[in-house]
C-alpha cells in the first residue's frame, strides 16, 4: 500500500535540529564539570576520618570553601590572594550570601550547603572561625570535608 506519489524519492528526516541540541548539550555539560572543578583546591590535603560520608545527592546548591594549612580561605571565584582576616572572610561570605540571595531569593539563600574544605595541618580555631563567619552572615547549612578511612 502506497502512502504518497511514486515519485521514487526516498524520505530521509532533517538531522539538523538534532545534531545542534546534542552540541548545545555537550556544551552544557562540560562548562558545568569546568564550574564545579574551580570549586575545588588540589593543594588541600583533607584529613582522613573514618565516619566520613559522602555528599547527599540531593543537595544542589553547594559553596565550597578552601582553608589552607594556614586558616587561610582560598577563594574560589578567581586567582585572588588568601584571605587572612576575619573581616576580610566576613566580607567575602556576605559576598557570596547575597549572590545566593539574589540567584534564589531568601529562603533559598538559607538552603545553600556550605561544604568546608579543611586542610588537615589547618587548626580547630580558624576553621571554628570560618564556620561562626557562616552563621553570621546566614548561612545554616555547613558541611566538613574529610577523607574515608
Amino acid at each position: 500500500m502506497s502512502h504518497g506519489g511514486d515519485s521514487g524519492e526516498v524520505a530521509s528526516p532533517n538531522l539538523t535540529p538534532l545534531l545542534d541540541m546534542v552540541l548545545q548539550l555537550v556544551m552544557f555539560f562540560i562548562l558545568s564539570a569546568n564550574f564545579v572543578m574551580q570549586d575545588l583546591n588540589d593543594t588541600i590535603k583533607l584529613p582522613e576520618a573514618i565516619a566520613a560520608v559522602p555528599l547527599d545527592s540531593s543537595v544542589t546548591d553547594l559553596l565550597f570553601l578552601n582553608v589552607n594549612a594556614e586558616g587561610f580561605l582560598l577563594p574560589t571565584d578567581g586567582d585572588r590572594e588568601p584571605i587572612k582576616t576575619p573581616p576580610a572572610i566576613r566580607n567575602y561570605l556576605t559576598r557570596r550570601y547575597q549572590t545566593a540571595e539574589n540567584a534564589r531569593g531568601k529562603e533559598g539563600a538559607t538552603k545553600v550547603a556550605v561544604v568546608i574544605r579543611a586542610s588537615e595541618d589547618a587548626t580547630f580555631d580558624k576553621i571554628f572561625m570560618i564556620m561562626q563567619s557562616c552563621r553570621q552572615v546566614g548561612f545554616t547549612r555547613l558541611q566538613l570535608r574529610a577523607l574515608k578511612k
